[in-house]
């Protein structure tokens, strides 16, 4: 695996518990931001940039062939705040900065 460029995402990989419950966090947000209801709110894959903090940029299945992408801040203290959405992803959407 190559190192991680200082401030790059992190590869793409399964997510954590501790990143399931990140998530779960800010669903009432991420919904309200894609303006309908979710059948489900699962995190499929994880990627990460630390900054003074760190970024989650997390694919997130919303139904059954439909998916969100989120990013999620963490601060230093551990406040933690959705920070962007993108509506309408697939399960071959790539999960990039956003």
């Amino acid at each position: 695996m190559a190192p991680k460029k200082v401030g790059g995402l992190s590869e793409v990989r399964e997510p954590t518990a501790e990143e399931q419950k990140l998530a779960d966090q800010v669903k009432e947000d991420a919904v309200k931001k894609i303006g309908r209801n979710v059948s489900t709110f699962k995190v499929v894959q994880v990627s990460t940039q630390v900054v003074a903090g760190t970024n989650y940029f997390l694919k997130v299945k919303v139904a059954c062939d439909e998916f969100i992408h989120i990013r999620i801040y963490k601060d230093l203290k551990g406040k933690v705040e959705l920070s962007n959405v993108k509506d309408c992803q697939t399960k071959d959407s790539p999960l990039v900065h956003f």
